[in-house]
Parts: C-alpha cells; sequence; structure tokens
C-alpha cells in the first residue's frame, strides 16, 4: 500500500469494507424480499379498508356491503429480487386503476411506476432497516 501518511489498522479497515460489500448484496436479497412482503402487508390492509394506495377511500360498491375489489386485491401480490420490487394482479384491476364511464375509479397500485406512497415505503424503510441491522 503507498505511503498515504494515514496511519492505523488497515486490516480492520479492510473488514469493514468486507462487510460493507456483503450488506449491499444481503439487502438486495433478503432485504428486498422482506420489503415487498412487507408492502404487501400494508397494501392488503389499505385493500380491506376500501382504500388505494394514496389512503383515499374508494367508491363503495353499490350495495355497500363488503370493501370494493375485496376478491381481487386478496390476488395482489408483491415481489422482490435483486433490488427489484414489482407488483402484479389479476388483469381486471386495470380497469379499476383509472376508471371508466360506468365504473369508478379505484386505483390499486400508484399512478406512476417507482412513486411508493408513505405507508408503502415506511414498510419497506423499516424491513430494510432490520436487514441491515441482522449483520
Amino acid at each position: 500500500m503507498a505511503d498515504s501518511g494515514i496511519t492505523g489498522d488497515y486490516d480492520e479497515l479492510e473488514r469493514l469494507i468486507g462487510k460493507f460489500r456483503g450488506l449491499s448484496g444481503r439487502l438486495r436479497t433478503v432485504g428486498v424480499r422482506r420489503a415487498a412482503q412487507a408492502i404487501q402487508r400494508v397494501a392488503r390492509e389499505q385493500y380491506a379498508s376500501g382504500r388505494g394506495p394514496d389512503g383515499e377511500k374508494w367508491t363503495p360498491n353499490k350495495d355497500g356491503t363488503t370493501p370494493p375489489l375485496e376478491r381481487l386485491t386478496r390476488q395482489v401480490k408483491f415481489r422482490g429480487d435483486n433490488g427489484v420490487i414489482t407488483a402484479s394482479g389479476p388483469d381486471k384491476l386495470k380497469y379499476h386503476q383509472r376508471g371508466n364511464w360506468r365504473l369508478p375509479a379505484r386505483p390499486p397500485f400508484p399512478d406512476k411506476p417507482g412513486d411508493l406512497p408513505e405507508p408503502w415505503a415506511e414498510a419497506a424503510d423499516e424491513m430494510l432497516r432490520r436487514t441491515a441491522e441482522e449483520d
């Protein structure tokens, strides 16, 4: 190593660098998978209460008996892999995202890709933080 004028425990520094490299890999796999599960939990709670990702209450069903989209939103899945979280659900949900002349908009997903609603972001951040602290 060239003489930088810095003295100290280089072995400790190398150990820390190795830990940070491993941590980023763990966060991209385990952390992101856990974050996706946390987002799914929060999203399903919102759906069950008849709310979209923005927290806004959806237009109730005509008969008012069950939360809107109850069966469809139970099939929504969030997956985390290699640093990316994706969401999927039944094809019919696309009609509810924006609505139409006879169907009120009840968006199950954020309007803009990558625009994570605050409750979803908080749940994901918490799981990523917990994963980082495990090492």
